[in-house]
């Protein structure tokens, strides 16, 4: 007897084992592309606020350096069209004076792609710099 014949007609088992896989090969799948995603919003908005924070640190006192690095965070996360959920707010410890301590602080929100598939989040994504004034 051979296996064949003890096994059958094998049709259609090709087709089975694949519907039986897919899923979870999909979800592994749909799983990566919203890590990335993840980590590309966390660097986008890590960039922004280090951006940030340097415009802060080198302008110049009569010229509002707060205020300068706020716009320069705003400017960049609204070309990124990231949803800003606290901040930014940059601070100068204790006045912007030679050697204080300059920090940008920004909270953007991740929101999945795939909601059906992966039902997660908003999650908020806080980054902060800091760095010298000059």
């Amino acid at each position: 007897m051979t296996l064949r014949q003890i096994l059958g007609n094998a049709k259609g088992t090709s087709i089975l084992e694949f519907l039986v896989i897919f899923p979870f090969v999909m979800f592994i799948f749909l799983v990566g592309i919203e890590l990335t995603r993840a980590w590309m919003t966390a660097n986008i908005a890590q960039n922004a606020v280090r951006e940030g924070a340097r415009v802060a640190v080198v302008t110049p006192v009569a010229n509002d350096p707060i205020t300068t690095g706020t716009n320069r965070i705003n400017n960049l996360l609204s070309i990124s069209s990231m949803t800003i959920v606290s901040g930014p707010t940059v601070t100068c410890t204790p006045s912007c004076v030679q050697d204080a301590q300059v920090s940008a602080t920004v909270t953007v929100q991740f929101q999945t792609l795939f909601p059906l598939f992966l039902p997660i989040g908003p999650y908020d994504i806080r980054q902060t710099s800091t760095m010298r004034y000059e």
